[in-house]
């Protein structure tokens, strides 16, 4: 496929995805901080998530959090990250993110999606950026559930630092699943545990690979 920029030179689709690469990082905190919303743990998960996952000059980063939670939440994040303020109403800061993407855009300006977030509702979301040909990759924090559906969903897992417990499928149409040697970035026996378990129910989704195209 060829792209037609905006200065009217045409380009193979292979550049245009590989001129500044960068990645979207979608934020649920809440989820991450097991609800114990406080400056000093936002501030202590999010300087994990720098050193596990990195954050590159190019990424974008967007945060959602119940107005109650915004200081805390929001200023543990960069200055240029998206801050999102929602009510307290059950699933709202999900929602949210889930609003702020539009799958064809982030397909188009971004080669990989961060989820930072163990809730199954981003599923569906992460089949989608796949499809797109997106890579996306979830991250998980100690004590937070992951859903069998999301890590299904996804090309990777990372475990942040201290994540050393095994984590649970929340996922009532996941029964069983054969085991695997769990992949580099399952870095806790815990999470190494959980992907073992997980390893077959992964769907093995069609993706779009836009330098063949």
């Amino acid at each position: 496929m060829r792209v037609l920029t905006e200065i009217g030179e045409v380009m193979s689709d292979d550049r245009a995805s590989r001129i500044d690469p960068s990645r979207l990082h979608l934020l649920d905190i809440e989820n991450m901080v097991s609800g114990d919303v406080s400056a000093v743990r936002c501030s202590a998960w999010w300087a994990d998530y720098v050193t596990d996952v990195g954050v590159g000059e190019r990424d974008q980063i967007t945060v959602a959090a119940a107005w109650r939670h915004a200081a805390p939440a929001f200023f543990a994040v960069p200055a240029n990250a998206r801050r999102i303020g929602v009510t307290s109403a059950p699933d709202a800061a999900d929602l949210a993110l889930l609003d702020s993407v539009d799958v064809g855009r982030v397909a188009h300006q971004h080669d990989e999606v961060i989820i930072a977030s163990g809730d199954h509702i981003f599923a569906p979301l992460a089949r989608a950026l796949r499809a797109a040909g997106v890579r996306v990759v979830q991250v998980v924090a100690s004590g937070v559930g992951v859903s069998a559906e999301l890590y299904c969903s996804c090309d990777d897992l990372i475990c942040l630092r201290g994540s050393d417990r095994v984590v649970e499928a929340h996922n009532a149409h996941s029964t069983s699943a054969a085991r695997r040697g769990p992949r580099a970035s399952e870095r806790s026996s815990g999470v190494a545990v959980f992907a073992a378990r997980m390893a077959d129910s992964r769907p093995q989704l069609r993706t779009t690979d836009r330098a063949a195209q």
